[in-house]
């Protein structure tokens, strides 16, 4: 084979494998859960545009302000195995929380991953 071919060759290859190691897009509607520490489940709603989006709690607290509100979130360093969702809270309401959680991509809806404590949680595409 001649070293021109071996070249094209070559340069199809490693496109095929940058191709395929690609992220998914993260743009669209999310549901969250998760565990709370009394172990009823907390469901969330995230909606996703161009990496960036909101974060927003299903339930309110009327003792606890930062329950429901809805949050800025990012989604970073995202790889063909996970993404960081990282959420600002305090950019929304002062005193809320910020935090980032690691999801492992399971398949292009299903998201998984474990917060600080143990927890589990599942992202999941609707």
């Amino acid at each position: 084979m001649h070293v021109r071919a071996l070249s094209v060759l070559a340069a199809f290859f490693l496109g095929l494998s940058a191709f395929a190691q690609a992220p998914p897009s993260l743009d669209g509607r999310w549901s969250v859960k998760y565990p709370s520490m009394r172990g009823a489940t907390i469901e969330v709603n995230v909606v996703v545009t161009n990496g960036t989006g909101t974060w927003q709690a299903l339930l309110k607290n009327r003792n606890d302000p930062c329950i429901g509100t809805e949050f800025p979130l990012a989604m970073t360093n995202a790889t063909a195995e996970g993404v960081d969702v990282v959420v600002s809270g305090s950019k929304a309401l002062q005193g809320c929380p910020d935090f980032v959680w690691r999801a492992n991509r399971v398949d292009d809806k299903t998201y998984e991953g474990t917060l600080r404590d143990g927890r589990k949680f599942v992202m999941t595409r609707l």
